[in-house]
């Protein structure tokens, strides 16, 4: 499952990057990333896999990024992805 939010998270400052996929349920599924450098690509590439490196089960997920610049900025998005 990818996302492209180069439109969203790509920008000229440095900014950290946090994402997070959750189940439809709310449940944590996976923590993608924690104070990561965001990059200028803007893609996000989950391999399907829970954070214990279990493959998840079928359905609907939330993929949530927050990226936070070094002036305090804080930015939060969310995306729905599948996996079949």
């Amino acid at each position: 499952c990818s996302c492209d939010w180069s439109s969203d998270v790509c920008s000229s400052d440095l900014r950290l990057l946090n994402v997070r996929i959750f189940s439809e349920s709310g449940r944590l599924i996976r923590d993608l990333m924690n104070n990561s450098l965001a990059g200028n690509e803007g893609v996000i590439v989950w391999d399907g896999n829970d954070d214990s490196g279990f493959p998840a089960i079928s359905g609907r997920y939330v993929l949530f990024a927050e990226t936070l610049s070094l002036k305090g900025e804080v930015r939060r998005y969310k995306r729905g992805c599948g996996i079949e």
